[in-house]
């Protein structure tokens, strides 16, 4: 056994070793062993293997939160920093996929031609940077990389140069982000709740970033890339937002009152989040977070708006355009169920609009049908229903003489369309299809 490459200082490998060899200590969780063993698995196989291979605050209603809490930040060498591409299958000059057919390699330009097939063992792309290519081999599942060398005709792999990281598989963990001399993995247990670990790969030594019992996930954008800002990726929980900088291993907690929703957006260094019906912002620059649009203050427009006297009001999606966050909210007034259409500008946020054009039309096309809750109350639910917003658009549907009509509303202009699904703008399409939520 490779016993002069573990460390016995750091707490993590103790903690495996102790745990999985020495019977020394008793796990408090039973998913705790699987995150245990798939590291282990990576440091032993990792250090054995010698061919292929490489040498918080609370929110305060409508105010400020404040700065961001440091937590357990280490201090080290700052090397190889966090780089922002178009996809994680992507370097400066290629964009890399695997062939229709399988075993097969395609370099691509940065339009998408495929300028070169190449013939190998690879089930999928994982990573690529400008200088290695990460992929799972199709025959074991096994993550490798080969060298690229850079030249004037673009990218050359060098297969010959493989190298194996043999204890990482498909399986056992998910590379959220490569850099060239280290992974940033998410691992999961049985039950589905996952930890983040750094992967030192000349030294073969997992360390765990956040653990476990956060059960955590990394926001990627549409092009499957994570999300950057200034220097670290946007790490979230059920419970809490993390601003997590794998380079300096630096963690520092956003936002930790429970609720956090997994609807976000992002722009230029700022994080857009919805807490239940509250929306946030964090400046990645600034480091500070702040609550532009509470629930009570929600529920105050929404009782200004009301016809009735209103029961409840929640959100239930949103979307950012044009300086301005556009969510429309499910509400309850005097037993009659429906959906608003409200905005909020993210820079001036002091009054949320009321989207009247809209709304107006939504009036003249509802028709409610009856329904009862679980107490066998009875309540009566709008059939004129919004779908989901969409390149500067917000779609709703309603039904008229046995089909479906929807009403395609333009942000930017205020102008409407009433339309049937064949006529519907190619934007909208998806989410009339169900293929896509927003």
């Amino acid at each position: 056994m490779c016993g002069a490459r573990i460390s016995f200082a750091d707490s993590w490998n103790r903690r495996i070793f102790t745990t999985l060899f020495c019977g020394g200590l008793k796990m408090r969780k039973r998913k705790e062993w699987i995150i245990l063993i798939v590291l282990a698995v990576i440091l032993f196989t990792g250090c054995s293997e010698e061919d292929g291979t490489a040498g918080t605050p609370k929110p305060a209603t409508g105010a400020a939160i404040g700065e961001v809490v440091s937590e357990g930040a280490v201090v080290q060498e700052v090397s190889e920093p966090l780089v922002k591409r178009k996809s994680r299958y992507a370097n400066t000059d290629n964009m890399y996929q695997v062939g229709k057919e399988g075993g097969v390699l395609e370099r691509c330009s940065m339009e998408g031609t495929v300028l070169e097939s190449i013939i190998m063992d690879i089930d999928e792309v994982s990573w690529v940077t400008d200088h290695w290519l990460y992929y799972i081999r199709g025959v074991d599942g096994i993550l490798c990389r080969i060298p690229i060398e850079k030249s004037a005709e673009g990218d050359i792999l060098k297969q010959e140069k493989e190298e194996r990281l043999p204890a990482i598989t498909k399986d056992s963990a998910v590379v959220v982000y490569a850099g060239d001399t280290w992974l940033l993995m998410q691992v999961s247990d049985n039950y589905g709740e996952s930890a983040l670990f750094k992967y030192d790969i000349e030294k073969r030594m997992p360390k765990e970033l956040i653990g476990s019992e956060e059960n955590v996930w990394v926001y990627f954008t549409e092009d499957q890339y994570p999300v950057i800002l200034k220097d670290g990726l946007v790490v979230m929980s059920e419970k809490k937002v993390f601003h997590l900088n794998p380079v300096t291993e630096e963690n520092k907690l956003i936002y930790s009152s429970g609720g956090v929703d997994r609807e976000w957006h992002y722009a230029d260094d700022m994080l857009y989040f919805r807490v239940e019906s509250a929306l946030f912002l964090y400046d990645g620059i600034s480091e500070k977070a702040e609550c532009i649009l509470s629930q009570l203050d929600l529920k105050g427009r929404c009782e200004e708006q009301a016809d009735g006297s209103l029961q409840f009001a929640w959100i239930r999606s949103s979307y950012i355009y044009q300086g301005r966050w556009y969510f429309y909210v499910h509400v309850r007034k005097d037993n009659k169920e429906g959906e608003e259409l409200y905005s909020i500008s993210i820079d001036k946020h002091k009054k949320i609009s009321y989207e009247e054009k809209m709304m107006d039309y939504v009036k003249q096309k509802s028709e409610y049908k009856e329904e009862y809750d679980n107490f066998l109350e009875k309540y009566y639910v709008n059939k004129c229903r919004f779908v989901g917003f969409s390149e500067g658009k917000v779609l709703a549907s309603y039904p008229e003489g046995g089909n479906t009509r929807y009403i395609v509303y333009d942000l930017a202009t205020k102008r409407l369309q009433d339309v049937t699904k064949d006529r519907l703008p190619k934007s909208c399409q998806d989410l009339a299809d169900g293929k896509k939520t927003g």
